[in-house]
């Protein structure tokens, strides 16, 4: 999501070398350094997350994975089916007069009748009714997910899948709508520091429309925050341990 570019004017400035040495900065028209998304402080800080064919050898793609705490995998689904799931999901919510009049449920393309937004989301309450269509609970337990979850996570002898599936939506012309900073361990209390989340984009989507940022290095500093919540939670009763916003997280 696009903020203002005259927050940054010289966005080239002080851009750390490791992270401009990663990679190209422009990729399909976008800039990096031109960049400046809701809750970042703009593209000198960001990097392309390189990305794996979803068919590459599991020994490579577990390698990424264990050395950067997530693998970009590219086609592991069948794009007909996720397309699916997206016109199936904007036929729900086009009694809202959110789709363009005349196009496609699939094509997705936003009428404009909400103008501009500041943390608002008027498709939050559809949006949370649909994780429990068929159509979306389904799409969560695609065989294919699951078994590439657990070819990277070969030494767990009995995976589980914990459903907690979250359809997010964002609106173009929107403010203060992007999820926010966080990892999803924090809401698993009681858990070991390794659980294992699959995010799909259903449908192309652009790095100012929907996309996934990650902080690079950050499994450390996750392990590390986990450990010590395992380590302060250690004298609550067993209910307040499993609570996601107990005293100690909340604090």
């Amino acid at each position: 999501m696009i903020t203002d570019n005259a927050r940054y004017p010289d966005p080239k400035r002080s851009i750390p070398p490791r992270v401009r040495l990663d990679g190209e900065r422009k990729h399909k028209g976008w800039d990096l350094d031109a960049l400046a998304i809701e809750g970042n402080e703009g593209g000198r800080h960001l990097a392309w997350l390189p990305s794996l064919p979803a068919n590459a050898p599991i020994d490579l793609i577990r390698k990424v994975y264990e050395r950067d705490g997530v693998v970009h995998l590219r086609g592991l689904l069948p794009r007909k089916e996720v397309l699916d799931v997206r016109r199936r999901f904007f036929e729900y919510v086009q009694h809202t007069g959110v789709l363009k009049e005349g196009t496609l449920p699939e094509e997705g393309i936003y009428s404009g009748i909400y103008g501009e937004l500041d943390g608002e989301d008027p498709l939050a309450e559809y949006r949370t009714g649909a994780n429990y269509e068929r159509f979306v609970r389904d799409f969560v337990a695609h065989p294919l997910i699951a078994d590439m979850a657990a070819r990277i996570k070969c030494e767990w002898k009995q995976p589980w899948a914990f459903r907690q599936q979250v359809l997010r939506t964002n609106l173009p012309h929107s403010r203060r709508t992007a999820t926010r900073v966080h990892y999803d361990q924090m809401y698993l209390r009681g858990m070991e520091p390794d659980a294992l989340t699959a995010w799909i984009p259903i449908g192309d989507i652009s790095p100012v429309g929907g996309g996934l940022m990650y902080l690079e290095d950050s499994v450390p500093l996750g392990t590390e925050i986990e450990n010590l919540f395992k380590k302060l939670n250690a004298n609550l009763p067993e209910e307040a341990q499993l609570d996601a916003f107990n005293e100690n997280v909340a604090a």
